[in-house]
């Protein structure tokens, strides 16, 4: 297979994992919208040097928290449903509302919080698409994946 080949059908694949595409159904628009893209998310959160680096303690993330914690969720809704989610730490109505897209997408109750079910879900599918992305012979696209597993996995309930 040639480079534009490989890359193709790399993204191609991808577009299916991250949909969880089945016999069952899935339209091309749902392969659109959930289709991750490594380069419309940037480079993974990784946290300053001024931050502490541990979850809070709560078992859920929604509206009002701050944190890295929550740029960890925001870059994930980057990654799967909104491209134009700030990654800025602070969960407000954008996040609110990018985390229900996304809850909606995967079938779990769409209610604008990371809980444990979100969370665990969220994790799969980043372990999933990185997975799929080295399988595919395209380690740098897998990179921010891998970068979000290691700095941000348990910041995330689930």
């Amino acid at each position: 297979m040639n480079k534009w080949t490989m890359r193709g059908t790399a993204a191609l694949t991808t577009a299916i994992l991250a949909a969880g595409l089945t016999a069952c159904g899935g339209g091309d628009e749902t392969a659109a919208q959930n289709k991750p893209s490594a380069q419309a998310v940037g480079p993974a959160p990784s946290p300053g040097q001024d931050e502490i680096r541990t979850n809070p303690g709560s078992t859920t993330i929604g509206q009002g928290a701050q944190g890295f914690h929550v740029r960890c969720v925001q870059w994930g809704a980057n990654a799967y449903v909104d491209p134009n989610v700030t990654v800025d730490g602070v969960y407000g109505p954008k996040t609110t509302k990018a985390v229900k897209r996304y809850q909606s997408s995967r079938s779990l109750s769409a209610d604008g919080i990371v809980g444990p079910k979100t969370g665990a879900r969220l994790k799969d599918d980043i372990t999933n698409t990185r997975r799929q992305l080295v399988r595919m012979g395209e380690p740098e696209a897998a990179r921010p994946y891998s970068n979000w597993l290691k700095n941000c996995s348990s910041q995330i309930p689930g």
